[in-house]
């Protein structure tokens, strides 16, 4: 925000223009990125594991699939590699509900005991 403010106040930045807005947006899903990256290892430490958990991970990284897709220029790309990303994504968020499920199951299980 220092950096971009004084810019859109000066008019020198379109905020309006596409290529403007996905490279601002881009910015702040990279600050989302490194403060979930962040969140995960200060969990980490607070419980003292050597291990950081399945779903922070790929929620870092379906993160990062997102920002990709919101700075990609489509006119620009191939279709085979927006299908890759698309299948990247759809593998990413199957594993994330599927890890999901596995932890809900075992909080009943643990709960009926």
């Amino acid at each position: 925000m220092i950096s971009i403010g004084p810019l859109i106040f000066a008019s020198v930045v379109d905020p309006t223009s596409q290529a403007t807005f996905q490279n601002i947006f881009g910015m702040i899903v990279i600050v989302i990125i490194a403060l979930e990256f962040e969140h995960s290892l200060l969990v980490v430490l607070a419980r003292q594991e050597s291990i950081i958990r399945l779903r922070t991970v790929l929620v870092i990284a379906m993160l990062a699939m997102v920002r990709k897709f919101i700075v990609i220029d489509v006119n620009a790309v191939a279709a085979d590699e927006l299908l890759a990303l698309a299948a990247a994504i759809l593998a990413l968020g199957t594993v994330h509900w599927l890890v999901r499920e596995q932890d809900r199951r075992n909080e009943r299980s643990e709960g009926e005991r």
